[in-house]
């Protein structure tokens, strides 16, 4: 028999899908699901959901939309910029739930490339290697019977992001953009000193440090802490 002209053939993906969604129907085991079909646990369960509102017939097909709801209209965009300004490490699968799967992820993910985003990883914390650790556990015990050392506070500041998955992010790639990841509000930023007698202040603030912020910090908070420390390593 010949195969009518206009009947498309389904993709690996299309078929795969149909499949597992073929077993669940038939009230297979998750884990045999999972093997056969070879899909993940979150699409299992997705799957679960949609034959519970389609039915076994429907779950199979495809929804078709219309080419209004498949488009990144205005209040779609500032939704998708306000949810990465409260949180840059989603996926666009993420984003495709927000906007209640009204858009597919691959639109969104050309949208964003389009605008000047990029995914990257925030900046990797310092690690010392072996040498440099050796030389610190010198120079602590060169000073071990430092006379002066209750008089010292050691004052250091770092940064951590908040909802960081160790997943990229979408920055954009200007760096004068709010967005991106240097000017991004999603990280805080902290600062604190120690002293032998122990913490001696710790204070959080939200923009990148420079001179002026420092000098802030240190009048604020370092100069009258670092004060009755000294005072109690003179009693």
């Amino acid at each position: 028999m010949k195969k009518p002209a206009n009947l498309k053939s389904l993709s690996p993906q299309e078929e795969k899908r149909r499949f597992a969604i073929k077993l669940i129907g038939k009230k297979t085991q998750k884990s045999e699901v999972m093997r056969l079909a070879k899909i993940n646990e979150k699409s299992f369960y997705r799957y679960k959901k949609l034959i519970r509102n389609r039915g076994n017939t429907k779950a199979a097909q495809r929804q078709s939309q219309s080419r209004s709801a498949r488009r990144l209209t205005k209040a779609r965009k500032i939704s998708i910029m306000n949810s990465l300004r409260a949180n840059p490490f989603q996926s666009t699968r993420d984003l495709v739930d927000k906007l209640h799967n009204r858009i597919s992820y691959s639109t969104i993910y050309r949208y964003l490339i389009s605008s000047g985003f990029r995914q990257k990883f925030p900046t990797s914390h310092f690690e010392l290697v072996e040498g440099d650790q050796d030389e610190r556990i010198r120079f602590a015990k060169s000073l071990r019977n430092f006379v002066g050392l209750a008089a010292i506070v050691f004052v250091d500041e770092t940064s951590f992001w908040l909802f960081d998955n160790h997943l990229p992010g979408w920055f954009h790639k200007d760096k004068t953009n709010p967005l991106s990841i240097e000017n991004h509000q999603g990280k805080v930023h902290i600062c604190g000193g120690i002293s032998c007698f122990g913490k001696v202040f710790v204070t959080t603030f939200k923009d990148n440090l420079d001179s002026t912020i420092y000098l802030g910090i240190m009048r604020k908070h370092l100069i009258p802490n670092a004060t009755d420390y000294t005072l109690m390593a003179g009693s």
